[in-house]
């Protein structure tokens, strides 16, 4: 495929391969300032993909597009990650990249990416929350990526009394006879996280 250098002021997202409709060249640009659902779904599918250029073009647009507008990219993969609907992959990219939008090993980066989330409109900040805990018990995967994203907003919440509740609904989850065993593992596993 031929890449294109054509922009319209917006930092573009390129990806060479497969070929969807309204490609260029063979290739499709996202415009970060105009990212949608159907636009991600192919990022986080990229972001798993074993074609390099193809991995590193959805590194390079989920980087811009966590500069430009964090708040809308981190709500946007939260609906993903809490989509049933979606592929186990998607799902999970999206974890993963949720997680890493809110913290890091690196102390100065954790500390700028704590800042900007408490900085978050706080009804943005809550349905993110509701989704990651909606996703818990519903993956099919282990260990749970729902987990990790509750642990790292708990980290940035915890310690200034924003999240109160959150221990308490992990842990009715935990000891409800209601609660299906996947539920049971995952908020075991927040817990865990947690407290490391």
């Amino acid at each position: 495929a031929v890449v294109s250098t054509q922009s319209t002021g917006s930092t573009p997202f390129l990806s060479c391969s497969p070929v969807y409709p309204g490609s260029e060249a063979g290739c499709v640009f996202f415009r970060s300032s105009t990212m949608n659902a159907v636009e991600l779904n192919k990022v986080l599918e990229a972001t798993v993909s074993v074609d390099i250029v193809a991995l590193q073009a959805a590194q390079n647009f989920l980087e811009s597009a966590a500069n430009s507008n964090p708040e809308h990219l981190l709500v946007e993969l939260s609906n993903f990650l809490s989509n049933a609907a979606q592929s186990e992959n998607v799902r999970k990219a999206a974890a993963i990249q949720l997680k890493n939008c809110l913290t890091s090993k690196d102390d100065n980066v954790k500390a700028q990416y704590q800042q900007r989330w408490l900085s978050f409109d706080a009804n943005n900040k809550l349905g993110i929350k509701n989704n990651i805990l909606r996703t818990l018990g519903t993956e099919s995967s282990h260990p749970s990526n729902a987990a990790q994203c509750v642990a790292a907003i708990a980290q940035i919440e915890l310690p200034l009394n924003q999240w109160p509740d959150l221990i308490q609904i992990l842990v009715t989850n935990c000891t409800s006879p209601n609660s299906p065993d996947p539920l049971k593992e995952a908020c075991i596993e927040a817990l865990g996280y947690i407290v490391e």
